[in-house]
């Protein structure tokens, strides 16, 4: 079995990537996903790789179109499309455990204004959060998704490439946060939906809040925060495989679709289903 395969199946054993398997297709919980979508996370999830695509990537004609490359194709805003998705399910979550304001919640708030403190193009968060774990506490999380089976980890364990982000992540933000009375939690997680440590930390306060908010059992709450990172992940990694990662600017073509597979935004509707366990008009059963 190729080294990629082999990981990737060690992932789904020991890992738990399987989060996005569970839930049921509601749209009013917005935990569905398109038959395509579906196809690409289980490519994902087992290492295999993806039919129905151009033998080579858009970006230079001559790159094959593998799942590695496409997880990784710098070209035509994947990559950071991915990582949206991932930051704005993060901020929905985060408001829902705490509270829709932007007292209480903001995405990318600057740290260090650029030409600041020694950083010339500046430093923010993906998300601010205040009172997660106290009231008035602040936390700063900042986002990285990794394909393990890229070259630059491929003779790294998955373990040792998620302790190595954080870390990475950690001396980036951890002494600003700090100097400004703040906390920082680095959520790392792989294209499989493998999560880190501190990522796991963070999933148990958002379960936590959440639980208490809309008095329901912790464990569901946990698999309800699993359940939507994890097709907010199986969606931005579709679009990296189905998006034609064109090059900007003249000649490059087809630069405006690419936004397209990224238009998807949470609206955060169907919690009532949720937290009921009934049926929402215009959606599917939230019993989980």
């Amino acid at each position: 079995m190729p080294l990629d395969r082999r990981k990737a199946c060690t992932n789904a054993l020991h890992h738990h990537t399987h989060y996005a398997l569970l839930a049921s297709p509601s749209a009013a919980l917005q935990t569905y996903l398109t038959p395509t979508q579906f196809h690409d996370a289980m490519l994902v999830r087992y290492g295999r790789e993806p039919r129905r695509v151009p033998a080579y990537c858009h970006c230079d004609g001559r790159t094959p179109l593998t799942l590695a490359h496409s997880q990784t194709c710098a070209v035509g805003g994947g990559v950071i499309g991915r990582h949206n998705l991932l930051v704005d399910e993060l901020s929905h979550l985060c408001a829902t455990a705490t509270t829709d304001s932007p007292f209480s919640c903001m995405r990318e708030e600057w740290l260090v204004r650029p030409g600041e403190q020694g950083h010339p193009n500046g430093l923010r968060s993906d998300v601010r959060v205040r009172g997660l774990d106290r009231p008035g506490d602040v936390t700063h999380i900042d986002v990285r998704v990794c394909h393990p089976a890229a070259p630059t980890y491929a003779t790294r364990s998955t373990q040792a490439l998620l302790e190595g982000a954080e870390r990475e992540k950690a001396g980036t933000y951890k002494e600003v946060c700090e100097q400004q009375g703040a906390s920082f939690c680095p959520f790392v997680v792989t294209t499989d939906g493998a999560v880190g440590e501190r990522g796991k930390e963070l999933i148990q306060k958002l379960a936590k809040a959440i639980a208490h908010k809309w008095r329901i059992n912790l464990s569901r709450a946990v698999t309800y925060v699993r359940i939507r990172v994890a097709i907010a992940l199986a969606r931005g990694c579709s679009a990296c495989i189905r998006t034609p990662h064109y090059r900007r600017g003249p000649g490059g073509g087809g630069a405006a679709d690419v936004g397209g597979a990224f238009a998807w935004r949470n609206p955060g509707v169907g919690h009532g289903a949720f937290r009921a366990g009934g049926r929402q008009r215009g959606g599917g059963s939230g019993g989980w």
